[in-house]
């Protein structure tokens, strides 16, 4: 709440200032907050996240190309 009546006073986007500020001490704090063990989760879970997005991606990028394979649509350049 400091950082937007700062930037209140100052003139300045309130709401930007209070995500610069949380983005500025969740960096920082990170280590001091959350025991090693526990650091470890939110790393593995977004790894989690990306490995089902990528499979998800390359899923939807095979059925396309098999359905413009089968209207013709492929072109081949060289």
């Amino acid at each position: 709440m400091g950082s937007y009546v700062l930037a209140d006073a100052i003139h300045m986007s309130g709401p930007i200032a209070t995500v610069v500020a949380g983005l500025f001490l969740g960096n920082k704090e990170w280590k001091l907050a959350m025991s090693e063990q526990t650091q470890e989760y939110p790393g593995k879970c977004w790894q989690l996240v990306d490995e089902i997005l990528n499979s998800l991606l390359f899923l939807l990028i095979g059925l396309e190309l098999s359905r413009s394979t089968r209207r013709g649509c492929i072109c081949s350049s060289g």
